[in-house]
């Protein structure tokens, strides 16, 4: 269910996908348009909505098992109160980070960057932003500007592999023909 009111949407529904490629899969959140400062376009999220729920925004994309991929994005925190907190899971890491919203108000977010890198597990990996920011109603971390990068090299090609046990294979037969002439 959406309720908008000024300058943002809140997203109360569990499994909400209003938000193009993402799912609301826990608590709720606030879908932010003109309330604050946006770090990349005109929108970004509060990932405490409605009532305080501590809310988690998820997507699955599909990866290459073993390859290492990039996670960027933007954080800031509602700047109406307090350290905010929030983890992030993908490929079995689960970093977590902070933001202080000292000094910080609706016109000034002070979005700053953070990152971290996961191996994909799977040929599918579901990346999750989850508020960790308790006891303040409706004031969680922001997120916005999410990018996954995979990294280059990071898997050896299928060609390269033929190649490399190609060789080796050749190895082992020329030691073995040494071996039966010497003998």
């Amino acid at each position: 269910m959406e309720q908008t009111q000024a300058g943002f949407t809140k997203l109360v529904a569990v499994n909400s996908t209003s938000i193009t490629d993402w799912t609301v899969s826990a608590g709720t959140i606030d879908y932010i348009g003109s309330y604050w400062q946006a770090a990349e376009g005109v929108r970004s999220i509060d990932l405490v909505g409605d009532g305080g729920l501590l809310g988690t925004l998820s997507q699955t994309f599909n990866t290459t098992i073993g390859s290492l991929y990039t996670v960027q994005f933007a954080m800031a925190g509602n700047p109406d109160g307090g350290v905010k907190r929030m983890k992030v899971l993908a490929g079995g890491e689960s970093p977590e980070f902070a933001f202080d919203t000292a000094g910080k108000s609706t016109t000034a977010m002070g979005w700053e960057t953070k990152s971290f890198q996961f191996t994909a597990l799977a040929a599918q990996t579901t990346l999750s932003f989850e508020a960790l920011t308790a006891g303040e109603c409706c004031y969680g971390p922001a997120l916005d500007n999410v990018i996954v990068e995979a990294q280059e090299n990071t898997v050896p090609e299928p060609a390269s592999s033929l190649l490399l046990g190609l060789s080796l294979a050749g190895l082992g037969w020329s030691r073995r023909i040494r071996q039966q002439t010497a003998g």
